[in-house]
């Protein structure tokens, strides 16, 4: 199966959503509302992930899986290189306390918990499923492990609303690779496997996805009247799903050339953006920007720039040393 546009045209509109759950939007009475809504990007990045990995041949799923691993290992040491970087001119050139953002290794290697940076729990969490994928892969076992599908559901469910409502640090038990990254991983898997995509009509997912959209601000409103905190956790699950579902069975949705426009950005851009937009968020907020430049629209765009010229600069870079090789393995007449 080629890559599927509106997939990736979701993929550029949940880059932008996780910017907004990161960032200030510059509509003040708009943000919760937004915010609300952006709870589905990561989700919708892990089934993106799952679709795109799947193969119905052992041996191509297990290559695809091996790829993945090394690509995300150069991406992870380029992230962290940053990250660290910035950590230091924090502390020792605008004298910020970052003592609350130290490493605890225990929950580090067990959580993903990366407390140096809040977003980078997600590259490690794709990352140790993608092992586990790979062992699974090599025991020829990937039937069994997605027959485990609802189980890998119910922990994020009953997790997810527990660490919300009840536990002190609510993201730790939450944001890691078993309770979010191994579900929805599974389910993209599953969905791409058994193209669950055609077992519904449009106008059914298209009245679904309207209705959850509603469920979200329900969801969200009466935790917080109950318990005093929110948002719920079956809405935007549930609209994750249905989203991913409704692109995969409709591969275009504008004119061509703007489909193919936006599903390059996304296919090629969204994970930068995803990565760096903090970095960006920073830079703002240590010059001292305004609300002007430093909110969620802004953030998005300086940062698909800079992916755009990360891009270029490692295309540029992978070209010379191509070069270099090819003119070394000339041999000298």
């Amino acid at each position: 199966m080629k890559r599927n546009t509106a997939i990736d045209i979701g993929r550029f509109f949940a880059s932008f959503m996780v910017v907004c759950l990161h960032t200030k939007f510059p509509i003040k009475l708009l943000g919760p509302f937004v915010a609300d809504i952006a709870k589905f990007s990561v989700p919708f990045f892990l089934m993106t992930s799952g679709f795109y990995l799947y193969d119905v041949e052992n041996e191509k799923f297990k290559t695809r899986v091996k790829k993945s691993i090394k690509k995300l290992l150069r991406i992870l040491l380029e992230a962290c290189l940053v990250y660290g970087a910035l950590r230091v001119l924090k502390k020792y050139y605008f004298d910020i306390d970052i003592s609350n953002q130290h490493i605890r290794l225990f929950e580090f290697f067990a959580f993903n918990d990366t407390k140096f940076t809040e977003h980078l729990w997600y590259l490690f969490a794709v990352l140790y499923v993608l092992i586990i994928l790979l062992v699974i892969s090599r025991a020829k076992r990937l039937d069994l492990f997605l027959k485990l599908t609802p189980i890998y559901i119910l922990i994020h469910v009953v997790f997810c609303t527990l660490s919300r409502n009840y536990f002190e640090d609510p993201y730790l038990y939450e944001l890691n690779w078993l309770v979010t990254a191994m579900p929805f991983i599974s389910i993209g898997l599953l969905i791409r496997k058994k193209k669950l995509f055609e077992s519904f009509k449009n106008t059914y997912l298209s009245r679904c996805l309207i209705g959850f959209v509603f469920l979200i601000f329900i969801e969200h409103y009466l935790f917080k009247l109950i318990v005093g905190k929110g948002p719920g956790v079956l809405s935007i699950f549930l609209f994750s799903i249905t989203l991913l579902l409704l692109f995969a069975k409709n591969p275009k949705i504008f004119h061509p050339k703007i489909d193919n426009f936006i599903a390059d950005i996304g296919k090629n851009h969204a994970l930068d953006i995803y990565i760096y937009h903090v970095l960006i968020r920073n830079i703002l907020t240590l010059s001292g920007a305004s609300l002007a430049l430093n909110n969620s629209v802004v953030i998005f765009l300086l940062s698909l720039l800079f992916s755009i010229a990360l891009q270029k600069v490692k295309s540029g870079t992978y070209s010379l040393n191509k070069h270099v090789k090819i003119h070394k393995a000339i041999p000298k007449s």
